[in-house]
């Protein structure tokens, strides 16, 4: 743990201090039985239902913080109408392989416009770990 003090320069000698406690880095993110690739509409409402949903592991269940991006956003992105980013959570459940125990994630991908994208998750705990799905959207038909 690291314990970061802050003191005042005023003269008033106040101070404070937080403990941090330092997790473990992500050392693998992998894909275990669901597809890397779906096939998604142009949604009719921004739903679960109605999105591309990915799942990965971490070998860290403390580790929550990533960026996903999209090689083209017009077509498909980890964001609902508004323009807020869709959350990825932690789906609640693991697996154990190849000697390690891994944590379910999961992320919803929005269809806006027919074509294709590359969806990349990136790690933000120093790992830099990354992985991509690809998303191929089709226009909906009323």
């Amino acid at each position: 743990y690291v314990k970061v003090t802050a003191t005042t320069t005023d003269g008033s000698n106040r101070s404070n201090s937080v403990i941090y406690i330092a997790q473990p880095a992500i050392t693998s993110m992998q894909r275990f039985g669901k597809a890397s690739s779906q096939t998604v509409t142009v949604p009719k409402s921004f739903s679960d239902s109605e999105a591309a949903t990915f799942y990965f592991y971490t070998d860290n269940q403390y580790v929550d913080d990533f960026t996903i991006t999209s090689s083209n956003p017009r077509v498909a992105a980890a964001y609902d109408a508004s323009g807020d980013q869709v959350l990825y959570q932690y789906a609640g459940d693991s697996i154990y392989a190849n000697g390690k125990t891994y944590y379910k994630m999961v992320i919803y991908i929005f269809g806006y416009s027919p074509g294709t994208a590359t969806i990349t998750v990136i790690a933000n705990d120093g790992s830099n770990r990354s992985l991509s799905f690809y998303v191929k959207v089709l226009k909906n038909t009323p």
